[in-house]
């Protein structure tokens, strides 16, 4: 009997999550109750498939979902890049532009990321730049510049 209790309330713990990342996609934020993985001691990405796609995690969805509210073109993990062999999330063809799609700035990031910028602008032309929950980055060579969310959607576009 205690096995079957504790089976339940596994799956009832399932089913609220699910409802908990329901409501955030749904509203555009963040869960109510945060999404775990493990022991519970850290946040884990919710993959989540969008227009066919599978994504990595739910704030990939809602950057993508503001792309093409905003008629933006993109490609979803289309290519590895630098030293590092990269994946970065989105690449915007027709605004040259390629976007990292961050829950966190991670150590690795700072060098990599910065790397990547160099080449692209270098070599291509192009820009990068990260975007997380709170707060987007222009990634330059030697710096990453803080951007408000508006800030970063008027640069995109400009």
């Amino acid at each position: 009997m205690v096995e079957a209790e504790k089976k339940e309330k596994q799956a009832q713990k399932l089913r609220d999550r699910e409802a908990n990342i329901a409501e955030m996609i749904v509203n555009g934020s963040e869960p109510a109750s945060p999404v775990t993985t493990g022991a519970g001691r850290r946040v884990g990405a919710v993959p989540g498939i969008f227009k066919g796609v599978q994504f990595r995690s739910q704030l990939e969805i809602r950057f993508v979902t503001q792309l093409e509210a905003n008629q933006i073109r993109w490609i979803y993990e289309g290519e590895r890049l630098g030293e590092g062999n990269y994946l970065v999330d989105f690449y915007l063809p027709d605004l040259k532009t390629w976007v990292e799609v961050k829950g966190k700035i991670e150590p690795r990031d700072d060098y990599f990321l910065k790397e990547i910028a160099s080449y692209l602008k270098r070599e291509r032309g192009e820009r990068l730049f990260v975007y997380t929950s709170g707060k987007a980055y222009r990634v330059m060579a030697r710096e990453f510049r803080e951007l408000s969310h508006k800030e970063f959607w008027t640069k995109l576009a400009g």
